[in-house]
């Protein structure tokens, strides 16, 4: 697929001479990217100027990242965790006194994983 570089595109808005609808097609063609969009409900609105007819490009409201809290209350060297959050999430670990606490965490699906620490101690882990 085509891609309309980014200077071009400038200077058809700042020309005035932005889109009839026979062009419309063509620059919706060209700059639009199924990977940056996919599953993100983008609608495309199309509005008349003097110039001629324009669109913009309008989505919803952003929604929130799933996140997930894991409380491990027993002192443990590993934590098992499934969050079912169906990704792979970041992760931060802080004990019982709210201390960062530093240790390797394995993936083992979408929804599980393994924190291995140096030494047993319960806290909280935040994946999100």
């Amino acid at each position: 697929m085509p891609v309309l570089p980014k200077n071009q595109l400038k200077s058809l808005f700042e020309s005035g001479d932005l889109i009839t609808q026979t062009t419309l097609v063509d620059l919706i063609d060209a700059a639009y990217n199924e990977v940056l969009v996919a599953g993100s409900n983008v609608t495309l609105n199309k509005v008349i100027t003097p110039a001629g007819t324009t669109i913009t490009i309008n989505t919803p409201a952003v929604i929130p990242d799933k996140t997930f809290v894991f409380i491990q209350l027993v002192p443990s060297a590993s934590w098992s965790i499934e969050h079912d959050l169906d990704k792979f999430p970041s992760v931060s670990v802080v004990n019982n006194n709210n201390i960062i606490m530093y240790g390797d965490t394995e993936y083992i699906d979408d929804n599980n994983i393994i924190i291995t620490f140096s030494g047993g101690f319960s806290g909280k882990a935040y994946l999100n």
